[in-house]
């Protein structure tokens, strides 16, 4: 009993570890495609008018392929859901017409590193990173960082998520020490009901 008890937290540890080191502002791979080709979104805090930008993305996005475009979207009905939910575009040219500007053309020799800056006055808004082509299938590496203005690359969607899973993490942590105690009692005195033994074991995976 006691090995499991130290299994199940270790392994309880490693998830934890792992589910907080992940960095949902790091969006890196390797990827192919034509016409709209996603790469990644990120949810941008807003400022009042005149504070400033909100934040800034910097990408290195390398193709052998001419004529790709990178191009950032946000989420109103006339940026990112006309062009990728409502499926309005099917040329590049009607692509980039739904682009937030500005739009990067991408050399076909060499990696490409290009950034800009994000303006946002209106709410928190989802925005897309996607690579633009006309026609013909490209593959393509990149690696794209995006980063709120104080320097978080924490999304607004994911603001307060850590601090749950760490709490949710000591109240699971207390609630099976305090089973597997108890499981080790009912053990001794032969009274170890089936039905206790299959909840023990739901809260030890």
């Amino acid at each position: 009993m006691a090995r499991a008890t130290v299994a199940a937290l270790l392994c309880a540890v490693l998830g934890l570890s792992v589910a907080l080191s992940v960095n949902a502002a790091v969006f890196e791979g390797s990827t192919s495609g034509s016409g709209l080709i996603y790469l990644g979104k990120f949810v941008f805090e807003y400022n009042s008018p005149g504070d400033g930008p909100s934040g800034k993305w910097a990408a290195t996005v390398e193709t052998t392929s001419s004529g790709a475009v990178f191009a950032m979207f946000d989420d109103q009905d006339h940026s990112w859901k006309a062009v990728y939910e409502d499926g309005a575009c099917s040329t590049c040219e009607c692509y980039e017409q739904h682009a937030i500007p500005p739009t990067f053309p991408l050399a076909a020799t060499g990696s490409n590193p290009i950034g800009d800056e994000i303006t946002e006055h209106v709410r928190p808004r989802f925005w897309y990173a996607a690579v633009i082509t006309c026609g013909e299938e490209v593959s393509i590496d990149y690696k794209i960082t995006f980063e709120q203005e104080d320097g978080s690359q924490v999304g607004v969607n994911d603001q307060g998520l850590y601090a749950l899973f760490l709490v949710s993490f000591f109240v699971w942590g207390i609630g099976l020490g305090a089973q597997l105690w108890a499981s080790r009692w009912l053990w001794r005195t032969r009274t170890f009901h089936p039905i206790v033994k299959l909840y023990t074991l739901s809260l030890v995976l």
